[in-house]
């Protein structure tokens, strides 16, 4: 049943100037879907499908710096990409699905103890946008502040997180089948999830903390993952981790 799938994927690094560096890499698959697409019998749903093999082509082309820095673009394609459609029934896109990505990663370190780590990726889509919605812009930002107590005891990680995308038709979920299947029923996105977080570790053990979603109230109650599915209310965590050594 998998006769004829295949991956050929490359990848080249050169430096060009101290921590500056240039990077590159392509990927051509070939891929039967999955079984779930192809065959299914269940109380809700039925079928037995013939698809063809999805063809994908993804290029990346990016410049790294510092440890984990980079601004990377990306082109990515699929033929015959198969998606859910409005009755959750499996079905292949009449046309290429494509988008192009600008993706941006700046971590900033101050006095060796406070860190700003940023990455924005922005999303255009070439064609076949309504077999495959994305968000245009997503975002993550976190503010933190990393020390030791004690001299060294006690190693404490403190600050925030926060993450935003813009908004977009986003596909529904069905629990049933455990996928994603394009309803159009509304559009989600274009809010903020603040989430307050702090770590302390103590030899083996591992002491966390996490406020989640501390604005809510002070925006719409607009928040969610998928329609009909809210994330989460402001909660409060608090946990334990503690690996027994010898």
């Amino acid at each position: 049943p998998l006769a004829n799938d295949f991956r050929l994927q490359g990848q080249v690094n050169t430096k060009l100037y101290k921590s500056l560096g240039l990077y590159g890499s392509y990927r051509l698959e070939n891929k039967r879907p999955d079984l779930l697409a192809q065959f299914h019998v269940s109380n809700n749903y039925i079928w037995n499908n013939n698809f063809n093999s999805v063809l994908t082509n993804d290029l990346k082309v990016g410049l790294k710096w510092g440890a984990q820095n980079y601004l990377q673009f990306r082109t990515l394609s699929h033929n015959n990409w198969l998606y859910f459609d409005a009755n959750s029934q499996a079905q292949q896109a009449t046309e290429v699905v494509a988008y192009s990505q600008f993706d941006l990663r700046q971590d900033f370190e101050f006095w060796s103890w406070l860190h700003f780590d940023n990455r924005i990726v922005y999303q255009i889509p070439l064609s076949g946008q309504a077999f495959l919605p994305l968000p245009d812009l997503v975002t993550r930002n976190a503010l933190y502040a990393e020390f030791d107590l004690f001299k060294g005891a006690l190693a404490c990680l403190v600050g925030g997180e926060y993450s935003y995308f813009s908004e977009f038709n986003s596909p529904s979920y069905n629990p049933a089948l455990g996928r994603f299947y394009l309803a159009n029923e509304y559009s989600i996105g274009n809010f903020g999830i603040l989430d307050l977080f702090a770590n302390f570790r103590i030899a083996k053990a591992v002491i966390f903390l996490k406020f989640e979603n501390a604005l809510m109230g002070f925006v719409p109650y607009n928040y969610w993952a998928a329609p009909n599915y809210p994330l989460n209310d402001r909660n409060f965590r608090v946990g334990i981790n503690w690996r027994f050594f010898n």
